[in-house]
Protein backbone atom coordinates (compact mmCIF):
# COMPACT_ATOMS: atom_id res chain seq x y z
CA UNK A 1 0.00 0.00 0.00
CA UNK A 2 1.33 3.60 -0.98
CA UNK A 3 2.46 5.62 2.11
CA UNK A 4 2.54 9.26 1.44
CA UNK A 5 4.45 12.55 3.67
CA UNK A 6 3.31 15.81 2.65
CA UNK A 7 4.46 19.04 4.76
CA UNK A 8 4.36 22.65 3.90
CA UNK A 9 6.97 23.85 1.64
CA UNK A 10 9.34 26.65 2.55
CA UNK A 11 8.69 30.10 1.12
CA UNK A 12 5.07 29.31 -0.79
CA UNK A 13 7.06 27.23 -2.98
CA UNK A 14 5.54 24.35 -4.99
CA UNK A 15 6.50 20.95 -3.69
CA UNK A 16 7.90 18.81 -5.69
CA UNK A 17 6.36 14.99 -5.73
CA UNK A 18 8.84 12.06 -5.37
CA UNK A 19 7.46 8.47 -6.14
CA UNK A 20 9.90 6.11 -4.62
CA UNK A 21 8.85 1.93 -5.70
CA UNK A 22 11.48 -0.55 -3.48
CA UNK A 23 10.65 -3.87 -2.20
CA UNK A 24 12.55 -3.10 1.38
CA UNK A 25 10.34 -1.13 3.77
CA UNK A 26 13.50 0.39 5.27
CA UNK A 27 14.44 2.62 1.96
CA UNK A 28 11.60 3.62 2.02
CA UNK A 29 11.01 4.89 5.44
CA UNK A 30 14.44 6.50 4.95
CA UNK A 31 13.88 8.65 1.76
CA UNK A 32 10.32 9.48 3.47
CA UNK A 33 12.35 10.63 6.60
CA UNK A 34 15.08 12.58 4.58
CA UNK A 35 13.62 13.69 1.84
CA UNK A 36 9.54 15.08 3.63
CA UNK A 37 11.45 17.43 5.76
CA UNK A 38 13.00 19.26 3.00
CA UNK A 39 10.04 19.85 1.62
CA UNK A 40 9.25 17.41 -0.59
CA UNK A 41 5.92 15.36 -1.18
CA UNK A 42 7.38 11.59 -0.99
CA UNK A 43 5.43 8.60 -2.21
CA UNK A 44 6.50 5.38 -1.63
CA UNK A 45 5.27 1.57 -2.67
CA UNK A 46 6.39 -1.86 -2.64
CA UNK A 47 4.22 -2.83 -5.26
CA UNK A 48 4.99 -2.15 -9.25
CA UNK A 49 1.09 -2.22 -9.99
CA UNK A 50 0.06 0.24 -7.57
CA UNK A 51 3.23 2.79 -9.00
CA UNK A 52 1.75 2.35 -12.29
CA UNK A 53 -1.61 3.49 -11.01
CA UNK A 54 0.06 6.69 -9.15
CA UNK A 55 1.81 7.48 -12.09
CA UNK A 56 -1.24 7.25 -14.36
CA UNK A 57 -3.17 9.53 -11.81
CA UNK A 58 -1.02 12.75 -11.26
CA UNK A 59 2.27 14.50 -11.98
CA UNK A 60 5.28 13.22 -10.59
CA UNK A 61 8.54 14.98 -10.73
CA UNK A 62 10.85 12.29 -9.80
CA UNK A 63 10.57 8.59 -9.53
CA UNK A 64 13.06 6.40 -8.08
CA UNK A 65 12.95 2.76 -8.73
CA UNK A 66 14.45 -0.34 -7.07
CA UNK A 67 15.45 -2.12 -10.60
CA UNK A 68 15.48 -5.09 -8.66
CA UNK A 69 11.72 -5.63 -7.50
CA UNK A 70 10.49 -9.27 -7.33
CA UNK A 71 8.13 -10.21 -9.52
CA UNK A 72 7.78 -7.56 -12.00
CA UNK A 73 10.90 -6.22 -12.12
CA UNK A 74 11.53 -2.23 -12.40
CA UNK A 75 12.70 -2.85 -16.08
CA UNK A 76 9.86 -4.29 -17.07
CA UNK A 77 7.67 -1.43 -15.34
CA UNK A 78 9.83 1.53 -16.59
CA UNK A 79 9.89 -0.18 -20.14
CA UNK A 80 6.13 -0.76 -19.94
CA UNK A 81 4.38 1.88 -18.09
CA UNK A 82 3.97 4.78 -20.45
CA UNK A 83 3.02 7.26 -17.39
CA UNK A 84 7.08 7.27 -16.74
CA UNK A 85 8.57 8.70 -19.97
CA UNK A 86 8.19 12.03 -18.88
CA UNK A 87 9.41 11.39 -15.50
CA UNK A 88 13.42 11.59 -14.73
Amino acid sequence: MAQFVRLSSTKGKKMKTILSIDDDPWVLETLRDALGPKGYEVMTTTSPDEAEQILARGKIDLVLLDLGLPGKSGFALYRGCEALKHVP
